[in-house]
């Protein structure tokens, strides 16, 4: 792993007000933020560095550990096997608790239009070298990280206006990510997941990390009662910013080293 530093004195001194939390409740996004990007997918796995941070922090005493991402249930599920985390698939379309097999499914609008978007993203992604389709139970979305730079970018501006015009009508919305352009269901997205968390409780204290658009819906929902970071230099409601997965992983490996 890179060698980070700590972040600054400001995020340092806001580490130990987590500290003195009666609650500490963590809301980590995963692709950019836990772990690196890579050219697909299915190839940005977590390293046992990381499995083993996720551990100690869902075993501390009074946290909690929400894994909040765009991923699928079937991918948290094997990649976080045996970990005590409350996991929110799909941005939080499906959640599970801890040690329970089940996933609680939210309300969404039927994905009967993957049927139209479908045929569209995999002809898109024939015709661009490196581009991909990634197919989830309630959404789509098509990655060109693995294209040509220039090629993708065009290519993603050409498909994100032939599906405004498909779409247009259907419970459905586009949304931009780093090197990705998904289709979600409509009023489906992490700042819903903040909802009984954010309550008002005495001595709880929350921390939210993401570092893509889709993470601003998270904190936007917890602005003014949480800690929220993005991770890289992208524009962002957070109050703090790291430069880095390795400086997040730093941070919250404070959590540890300072109770320890």
């Amino acid at each position: 792993m890179p060698d980070s530093s700590m972040p600054d004195p400001v995020l340092r001194a806001e580490l130990s007000g987590l500290l003195d939390a009666r609650e500490l409740v963590l809301l980590l996004d995963y692709d950019g933020t836990l772990v690196p990007h890579a050219e697909s997918p299915e190839l940005a796995l977590p390293d046992p560095p990381l499995l083993d941070l996720l551990r100690r922090l869902a075993e501390r005493d009074r946290t909690a550990v929400h894994i909040v991402s765009g991923r699928t249930s079937e991918f948290l599920d094997r990649t976080m096997a045996g970990i005590p985390l409350f996991l929110h698939a799909e941005h939080g379309a499906l959640s599970r608790k801890p040690g329970v097999g089940r996933w609680n499914r939210r309300a969404v609008p039927s994905p009967i239009w993957q049927q139209a978007a479908l045929p569209v993203l995999a002809e898109f992604a024939r015709r661009t070298p490196g581009a991909l389709v990634e197919f989830k139970e309630t959404a789509l979305a098509w990655h060109w990280r693995g294209a040509n730079e220039l090629v993708g970018a065009q290519r993603a501006e050409e498909l994100h206006r032939d599906l405004m015009r498909i779409m247009d009508g259907l419970p459905v919305e586009l949304l931009w990510g780093d090197h990705v352009l998904e289709l979600r269901p409509k009023g489906v997205h992490k700042g819903l997941i903040s909802g009984a968390l954010a309550a008002p409780s005495h001595g709880k204290k929350l921390l939210a990390a993401g570092n893509d658009r889709t993470d601003e819906d998270l904190f936007e929902a917890l602005s003014g009662t949480a800690t929220t970071i993005v991770v890289g230099a992208r524009p962002s409601a957070a109050r703090y910013r790291v430069p880095d997965v390795w400086s997040l992983r730093k941070f919250l490996s404070g959590i540890l080293d300072s109770a320890s």
